[in-house]
């Protein structure tokens, strides 16, 4: 047989074997995409399920509060530049909740929980459109995000949270 028939015969199967190994590639890697998409999908919207994401506790007596939450909880208290006292609530994991003890400003000032959303403005209006009130209209904490204080239906206090750490 002529030398050249066999090199395109070899180079024919060599070439249909790169083909089939493509094909074969190509179809689990499509399947790892579909997968892959799921996941994409099903993340996003566990991650932007709103839940509570910081919290601020008000005290007449600073210190008596820290010792209070230092002994039951083991939290450990930062100390801050203003009257709000960062609070790691992890065993100085990075991970902890967003937390601080602040000076009471009212007498039936209450614990204030952050829900924490994707959009302040698109949670704003759904408060409105549900029942509650919006008390304090969105500000900006420059460098951290923005939040706003809401009234429920019930007139229980909470705050929105929007992380944003470009918010000025």
């Amino acid at each position: 047989m002529d030398s050249g028939i066999l090199l395109i015969g070899r180079k024919l199967r060599i070439g249909l074997e790169i083909r089939n190994y493509i094909c074969v590639q190509k179809s689990k890697i499509q399947e790892v995409m579909k997968i892959g998409f799921l996941a994409f999908l099903l993340s996003c919207f566990i991650e932007s399920m709103p839940t509570i994401s910081r919290f601020q506790i008000p005290a007449d007596d600073i210190e008596r509060a820290r010792n209070f939450y230092a002994e039951l909880f083991e939290w450990e208290f930062k100390d801050a530049p203003m009257e709000h006292w960062p609070i790691v609530t992890k065993n100085g994991r990075e991970d902890s909740l967003a937390a601080a003890l602040l000076r009471r400003e009212k007498k039936k000032q209450t614990i204030i929980n952050y829900i924490g959303v994707p959009s302040v403005d698109h949670y704003e209006n759904r408060v409105r459109m549900l029942g509650g009130r919006v008390v304090v209209p969105k500000k900006t904490v420059p460098g951290k995000g923005y939040y706003s204080m809401c009234c429920d239906t019930e007139s229980n206090l909470f705050a929105l949270w929007e992380d944003d750490e470009w918010a000025h």
